[in-house]
């Protein structure tokens, strides 16, 4: 069973408003890309947020690493 305070990317804390009780979390307001979102494994895909740190530098990594297709062409 995966700990939905935790993001499935790195382990480290992912700070989700849903798994705290809240009501809202800070993904609902936030685009992320579906490359990071396809990197979460299976088992875990929809329990548990990816923290914003991976969702930046994952963003960043994808529109500086020029050996990654930006587009279908």
């Amino acid at each position: 069973m995966s700990d939905a305070t935790r993001c499935p990317l790195c382990g480290e804390s992912n700070e989700c408003g849903m798994a705290a009780g809240k009501s809202t979390c800070w993904c609902f307001t936030t685009s992320i890309p579906p490359e990071i979102l396809e990197r979460i494994p299976e088992a875990e895909r929809g329990s548990a947020c990816v923290c914003a740190k991976c969702a930046a530098s994952q963003t960043a990594k994808q529109t500086l690493d020029p050996a990654t297709p930006s587009s279908n062409r």
